[in-house]
């Protein structure tokens, strides 16, 4: 369940639900032989939320799938503020952009079409990475389940009417989530379209009244020359929070089950996107 139980953990309430929702999936592992991972979405300073897991019987994961910290960026102050608290040189690159911006097209469009043309960009960035793409049928099920009620979002841009970059954002409550993203990886690459993108979605989020705009996953790095460098500064350099997480949480009702899921895990044959 990444990110899940999904419920709001700052209600007065929020323990006593936890509680419920928790006890279900532990009948539904007995029941029917399997582990439950959970990974709520709270920082790792909620101690209420781990003591509760421990209690119930799961155990930290050991092997974990999804990122462990992430980068928020409030979106209740003024747009200048906002703009402020971007790194200086991105700040440089988006007034060059604003100058010219008649070249590009930035678009909401929930459509399969729309759809169509971000899968394209996506599964070319994630080739270009080594990474395995998530297949169309897997992010057209989830859009469709959730875009009837506005909670899956297509944004698309383009330059020349070329798609160049695209994502698809969730909206929880007052929250946006980039779930999945990708822009032009071939002879006609477009430098900054990814930066266009999000300076958008910024700019469209604000006016929409969110408070939040989470760029999902922030990855561990150890200086410049990390590999992982260059998406960490990307996501930082908007200003948002760097924020630590709970992280991930197993239950398995059958030692023999959870040993051998930790091992497939382990060894990388276990993905779970």
């Amino acid at each position: 369940m990444p990110r899940g139980p999904v419920l709001n953990y700052d209600l007065a309430d929020a323990p006593e639900l936890f509680s419920t929702v928790l006890s279900r999936l532990i009948r539904v592992a007995r029941r029917r032989f399997a582990m439950v991972r959970v990974s709520p979405d709270v920082r790792q300073t909620t101690a209420w939320v781990r003591d509760m897991l421990l209690e119930k019987g799961f155990s930290q994961a050991r092997h974990p799938i999804q990122h462990t910290a992430t980068s928020r960026l409030d979106l209740t102050r003024s747009i200048d503020d906002i703009f402020a608290g971007i790194h200086r040189k991105r700040r440089s690159q988006i007034r060059q952009y604003e100058r010219v911006k008649g070249d590009w097209v930035f678009q909401l469009d929930n459509s399969l079409h729309c759809l169509g043309s971000f899968y394209t960009l996506y599964r070319q960035t994630m080739t270009a990475a080594g990474q395995d793409a998530k297949s169309l049928d897997d992010i057209s099920l989830m859009h469709n389940c959730l875009s009837p009620c506005g909670s899956s979002l297509v944004f698309l841009v383009k330059r020349h009417n070329i798609p160049v970059a695209g994502a698809v954002i969730v909206a929880i409550g007052k929250r946006l989530w980039y779930l999945y993203g990708g822009s032009l990886k071939d002879d006609q690459t477009v430098s900054g379209a990814g930066l266009v993108l999000h300076w958008e979605i910024i700019k469209w989020a604000k006016n929409q009244g969110y408070a939040e705009y989470d760029l999902q996953g922030l990855p561990r790095v150890i200086g410049p020359d990390d590999p992982m460098y260059g998406i960490y500064h990307f996501k930082q350099a908007w200003g948002g929070e760097s924020v630590q997480l709970i992280g991930e949480y197993d239950y398995a009702p059958y030692p023999l089950l959870g040993k051998f899921i930790e091992r497939r895990l382990q060894h990388g044959t276990g993905h779970m996107g």
